[in-house]
């Protein structure tokens, strides 16, 4: 019997699993895999993005044949580990294009629009519409970093907002991009055109930390930074340094570098001191001060989070597991 076991799973998700309960061995941890709760001779496991599979837990795992990512991004799973064991990994390639960017642009109208300040004056009762004082989407620039499935659609959606539409995408074809009214540019030219730049690129080694102080210096005066792609594709505290200053204007962000200790208040965080590295104490701290910024929008990794979007993530999985189980891979990421 096949030994299957799904961590970082919800109640409501257990019931999209249960045809794989008739025939083989399922176990649902709702924790992230870490070494205390790793089962030893698991045949499958399946984890979402909050879940790092390290090298080390894979070597605790000597049944293991096949990680199915409950994602699209598979860089929280050591590819050179699993591949020097022939293990398999599968994806989700396609569910969320257009949740997401649906998801961009609330980011984009809550921070133009200041709707967070303006709920706040309407609870406490001291109205002053000087201060909520927004812009318009129309007729503004908009410029996307990516353009896979969820950059297009951003694109798409910007033309019906009456943006203008700029992208910078080193694989992307002036000549293939269909019915989509955008220029292609270089980063450079992107950042000097753009009232709001909104990252879509998948995390590669060549792009982490792409958005650093020098990139945030050259977008333009009191711009708009998007960022629910990867957090490690910016250099949080300089982007901490471009809000404090007042370069941006604002920030909306739904994904961050140790994005798994935003929760911890100051206390928390001291004591954790001596027994986590430094820099993802680093990374913490940057966390918890951007988070409390009054300029910032900082969301959970929630960007995905709609019950069609799981539903998708969810029936793919169990049909990548299902596929596997009859003797062939779909969807294999490496």
């Amino acid at each position: 019997m096949t030994k299957i076991v799904f961590y970082d799973v919800t109640e409501t998700e257990n019931k999209v699993f249960d045809s794989l309960k008739e025939q083989n061995e399922v176990v649902l941890i709702k924790e992230c895999i870490s070494e205390e709760n790793t089962i030893t001779d698991a045949d499958i496991i399946s984890v979402f993005v909050s879940s790092t599979v390290t090298k080390q837990l894979i070597d605790k795992m000597d049944n293991l044949k096949l990680i199915a990512c409950r994602s699209t991004g598979f860089n929280n799973i050591d590819l050179a580990a699993c591949k020097s064991k022939n293990i398999s990994i599968v994806n989700v390639p396609t569910y969320g294009e257009r949740t997401v960017a649906e998801y961009t642009f609330a980011l984009m109208l809550a921070l133009s629009r200041k709707i967070l300040p303006s709920v706040q004056q309407t609870i406490q009762g001291t109205i002053d519409s000087s201060l909520v004082h927004g812009h318009d989407l129309f007729g503004k620039t908009i410029g996307i970093v990516g353009l896979g499935r969820i950059g297009k659609n951003v694109a798409k959606f910007a033309e019906a907002f009456g943006m203008k539409v700029v992208a910078f995408d080193p694989f992307a074809k002036a000549d293939n991009l269909g019915d989509l009214n955008l220029s292609l540019v270089e980063i450079e030219e992107l950042l000097k055109l753009s009232d709001f730049v909104t990252l879509h690129a998948p995390l590669t080694d060549d792009n982490r930390h792409m958005f650093d102080s020098e990139m945030f210096t050259q977008m333009k005066q009191g711009s708009i930074f998007i960022n629910t792609a990867r957090g490690e594709l910016m250099v949080t505290t300089d982007l901490i340094d471009s809000l404090q200053s007042g370069h941006l204007a604002g920030a909306g962000i739904d994904v961050l570098e140790g994005e798994n200790l935003v929760d911890l208040n100051e206390e928390e965080l001291l004591l954790k001191k001596g027994r986590a590295s430094k820099e993802l104490l680093q990374e913490a701290v940057a966390n918890n001060v951007l988070v409390k910024m009054p300029s910032a929008i900082v969301t959970a990794h929630n960007a995905y989070n709609t019950g069609e979007a799981i539903r998708r993530i969810n029936t793919t999985t169990r049909e990548n597991i299902e596929a596997y189980l009859s003797g062939s891979v779909q969807n294999e990421v490496s």
